[in-house]
């Protein structure tokens, strides 16, 4: 512990296991005190006077609250700060342990957001050291990826949509080290259309879903095992997905509703209901390996099919309720032809909440092993978002292949 004075005024800050508490000397009984997996970290204040300033996440408020600190002894307190906010002990040597991070910044995802919600978020990572590339692009990340020190970075932050997110990990997937390169954490700060990724993060965080949200978790979170599915297609594409699959209404509502991008979310529903009424079916062959390891085989004509690997394919789309980031498994699931566009419309207006799982029509499955076999080049193939050409695909989830951050769930 010790004296540190905020303006005129003296306090005591008292660096505890648990928690940092600030007392006011004047009014001692009208502490604060913040749980260190509530601190962000420290950092030398830029003044004349020696300085530092704490920074803290309000989970509540979502709101990243700072308070600035004289102090002759400024450097002490930062590295006891940053060593217990993320070591949980007291420092051992005398330089300031710093997070270093590269990050990508899309300036053109979704709705050109991307810069505006950097600016708004990057007060998280003023204890890090950064190295930022803003992509102007396609396939930007993967072309500098390829040639990175990945050994010099702790993790790799994406602040874009999930397509990003799918162009680093394909690209940390194909380097000639991908058994080391794997291993890096890769996290995201939402500033797509779907932000599936993100959703997903902050559900097993237990933080709602923001920009805040995640910036707390690439600053503060710890590498956590996460599936990858990797897809072989005829065509010898080795593909790595980290999101979903999907083909028929899924894969047109997806691709096709690019065009109104500048609508953001929304795209999805208004350009679904308009594929609602003109619906299209599409002939192929599904086989896969249950749960029990015997094959299976499902052919004929199909309305919606879905491959998700982890529980939401976007911000509030619960769709795959029963799916997690690491079981290993990939949870499918497919209407066929008699369903009409009744029961497709009743399988939309629910799967948000993931209570579309409940229709008896609708065929839900867990596998670690598929194939699918069109019949014919007609539609396009959406992974993790992106679009692909329809043709035969053999996949197999990679259980546990890479790594994402995560921070613990509170009870």
């Amino acid at each position: 512990s010790g004296e540190v004075m905020v303006g005129k005024d003296p306090y005591r800050i008292i660096v505890s296991q648990s928690c940092v508490r600030v007392l006011p000397l004047k009014k001692p009984k009208s502490y604060e005190e913040y749980f260190w997996s509530d601190v962000v970290g420290a950092v030398l204040h830029q003044s004349k006077e020696p300085g530092f300033v704490l920074s803290v996440y309000c989970k509540a408020s979502r709101r990243l609250k700072s308070f600035s600190f004289k102090s002759e002894e400024a450097e002490k307190w930062v590295r006891a700060i940053q060593s217990m906010s993320f070591f949980n002990r007291m420092p051992s040597e005398e330089s300031v342990y710093r997070r270093k991070l590269k990050i990508f910044i899309n300036p053109q995802s979704g709705r050109g957001r991307a810069l505006r919600i950097w600016r708004r978020v990057s007060g998280f990572f003023s204890t890090c050291e950064l190295d930022i590339t803003r992509t102007t692009h396609r396939n930007h990340a993967a072309e500098v990826i390829r040639i990175l020190d990945l050994s010099s970075f702790d993790a790799i932050i994406v602040v874009s949509g999930d397509g990003l997110v799918h162009e680093v990990l394909n690209a940390i997937c194909n380097r000639e080290d991908k058994e080391e390169a794997r291993l890096i954490p890769v996290s995201v700060v939402p500033a797509g259309s779907a932000n599936a990724l993100a959703e997903a993060l902050c559900n097993r965080c237990g933080l709602e879903t923001s920009p805040e949200s995640c910036a707390f978790i690439a600053v503060k979170g710890l590498p956590t095992p996460f599936d990858l599915t990797r897809i072989k297609t005829e065509s010898a594409k080795c593909i790595y997905s980290f999101l979903m699959f999907a083909w028929a209404f899924i894969a047109d509502v997806d691709i096709e509703s690019e065009v109104f991008r500048c609508c953001g979310a929304c795209r999805f529903d208004c350009y679904g209901a308009w594929r609602v009424l003109f619906l299209r079916r599409y002939e192929g062959s599904l086989r896969w390996v249950d749960e029990e390891a015997k094959p299976q085989t499902q052919e004929g004509e199909f309305l919606y099919f879905l491959v998700c690997n982890t529980p939401f394919i976007g911000e509030g789309m619960n769709v795959a309720p029963k799916a997690s980031i690491d079981d290993g498994y990939n949870d499918v699931m497919y209407l066929t032809r008699e369903v009409g566009r009744s029961g497709l419309t009743r399988v939309l207006l629910n799967q948000d909440g993931g209570t579309h799982v409940n229709l008896r029509y609708l065929n839900y499955l867990k596998t670690n092993k598929w194939s699918l076999t069109p019949e014919s080049d007609r539609g396009v193939f959406s992974i993790d978002g992106e679009e692909y050409e329809v043709e035969p695909v053999k996949a197999k989830v990679l259980h546990n292949y890479v790594t994402v951050l995560t921070v613990n769930k509170e009870t």
